[in-house]
C-alpha cells in the first residue's frame, strides 16, 4: 500500500495536498483506518479470506497500531504479519540503561 502524502496517496476524493486538512492525520489513524482499508482491498483483490502483512519501518508502526486497536479484526483477516527493519535503532541513545536494554 501506499501512504498518505505520497505521489500515489494525493487523489483524495474531496481535500487537495496544498489544504492544511489534508496533512491533519497521525500514526494513529493509519493504524485504525488505512491498514484495515489495505486488508479489505487486498482481500477484495485475491477474493483470499485472509492475506499476509509485510510492514517496513513505518509500516511496522502503522500495523502495530493497529493490531493494538483491533486485535479481533485482524485475528480474522491477517494470517501472517513479516515485520521488516526496525522502527527506530537505539545504537546513538545516551541512556545507559536503554543501551543495555537495545543490545
Amino acid at each position: 500500500g501506499n501512504n498518505r502524502g505520497c505521489r500515489y496517496g494525493r487523489a483524495h476524493t474531496t481535500l487537495s495536498p496544498e489544504a492544511k486538512a489534508f496533512w491533519e492525520f497521525d500514526q494513529e489513524e493509519m493504524g485504525m483506518y488505512d491498514v484495515p482499508a489495505f486488508v479489505d482491498f487486498m482481500k477484495g483483490a485475491t477474493g483470499a479470506a485472509k492475506v499476509g502483512f509485510v510492514g517496513y519501518s513505518e509500516g511496522n508502526t502503522q500495523m502495530f497500531m493497529a493490531l493494538g486497536l483491533a486485535p479481533a479484526y485482524f485475528a480474522a483477516n491477517i494470517n501472517l504479519f513479516i515485520a521488516l527493519a526496525p522502527i527506530a535503532n537505539m545504537g546513538h541513545a545516551m541512556s545507559p540503561l536503554v543501551r543495555m536494554l537495545a543490545k
